[in-house]
């Protein structure tokens, strides 16, 4: 089982993914092709899964690190 640490570096990274994917979009306009629909919708599910994991592993945490992990899961959700 990966640690809240690990999950949360792999969420940020999709993240980051997600936002070079929108530039792209941005840039192409309507000349957005198919591939890169697919990508984003496949990078914003991932996203998801992984916020709704994370959210699941701070209540496990201790009190003085649940308080700076809702803080990031929250961060990543906005």
């Amino acid at each position: 089982m990966q640690s809240i640490d690990d999950k949360y570096k792999q969420a940020n990274k999709v993240l980051l993914d997600l936002r070079a994917l929108f530039e792209q979009l941005e840039e192409a306009g309507e000349n957005c092709s198919m591939g890169l629909q697919s990508q984003l919708s496949s990078n914003v599910n991932t996203l998801s899964r992984l916020t709704m994991e994370l959210e699941d592993m701070v209540q496990t945490q201790n009190i003085a690190r649940k308080d700076v992990w809702k803080m990031y899961v929250y961060s990543m959700r906005s």
